[in-house]
């Protein structure tokens, strides 16, 4: 779909193209597409394989698994089992967020993490938890890369008798990336523990100055990584938010 869409863009002859890619190296050929048309693509959030385009704002997706991982230990106390929701394992920002998570839940000997492909989809997040929580009773926390999954997570959990609100005894610490209204919205409930913010003013803000800019000839870095932060109940109702 994304690729008819930029090749709709290009027959428009637009000046540029902005592009939040659903896939890192399916779309390699729709960029290299707008190029030999002279038309500047440039990407915001996920990137495409290569460095091919001029601009692209993201955030720091390894350091989104980091700040996870610490949140998730210091809640478990340092022990116990962790199920990993994952993205799509062609996706780079599934990877970094992966990768910035075990690396970091490395240095708790303590914490044994469980990863399942779950494709960023809430219906396969909600076959994983419940495979792994009949598996696994004394699960400690679910850790999804976004938290469109937290829904099917939390679903399987209320259909299995497990959804305890937090600090109640037998709470799972529950914690996604994004930072989405829904995710917010079940962080005010008392549900979920923790969201890892991505701020998605910042990004299409310097997406779309830099966008304009390189279009003026002015020089605008060729990446830009906006900085996340970890969320909990106390600010979730913050007006700076999503």
């Amino acid at each position: 779909t994304q690729l008819d869409q930029i090749q709709d863009m290009i027959t428009q002859r637009v000046d540029a193209i902005i592009l939040t890619p659903n896939s890192n190296d399916g779309l390699v050929a729709g960029v290299k597409m707008a190029q030999e048309a002279g038309i500047p693509l440039v990407t915001c959030e996920s990137e495409v394989e290569g460095d091919i385009v001029p601009i692209h704002v993201g955030v720091d997706n390894y350091q989104m698994g980091q700040l996870a991982a610490e949140f998730i230990a210091d809640k478990i106390g340092g022990k116990g089992k962790v199920l990993e929701c994952r993205g799509a394992l062609a996706s780079l920002s599934s990877t970094a967020r992966h990768d910035g998570f075990v690396e970091t839940i490395a240095n708790y000997p303590d914490i044994e993490v469980i990863s399942k492909n779950t494709e960023w989809v809430s219906t396969e997040a909600s076959s994983a938890t419940q495979d792994v929580l009949t598996a696994n009773p004394d699960l400690a926390a679910i850790y999804s890369h976004n938290d469109e999954m937290q829904t099917g997570i939390q679903s399987a959990l209320r259909e299995m008798g497990r959804l305890v609100p937090t600090g109640e005894e037998g709470h799972i610490v529950l914690v996604g990336i994004d930072g989405t209204p829904l995710g917010l919205e079940r962080l005010r409930e008392g549900v979920q523990d923790a969201c890892v913010v991505q701020d998605p003013f910042d990004q299409g803000k310097y997406i779309a100055n830099y966008a304009y800019d390189f279009l003026t000839g002015k020089d605008v870095p060729r990446k830009t990584l906006t900085q996340p932060y970890v969320v909990t109940q106390d600010y979730a109702a913050l007006d700076v938010l999503w």
